[in-house]
């Protein structure tokens, strides 16, 4: 998971996902609480494609 300053580009944090085949993709910090964390910053959040997504048996399916 990135998150990225959209008009800067600049990478603000990035979050390894981890689980298991069929699991929820968890990461160290969670997608929601991060997003608020960052519009209390001042920053509007732009998109977010993840949707509690499962890791799928194809590796290549698990681009989000």
């Amino acid at each position: 998971m990135k998150y990225i300053d959209d008009n800067t580009g600049a990478v603000l944090q990035t979050d390894n996902g981890t689980g298991k085949y069929q699991d929820p993709i968890k990461f160290a910090n969670d997608v929601n609480t991060q997003i608020k964390d960052y519009e209390g910053q001042g920053y509007t959040l732009v998109s977010n494609n993840f949707a509690g997504q499962k890791y799928q048996a194809d590796n290549a399916k698990n681009t989000f």
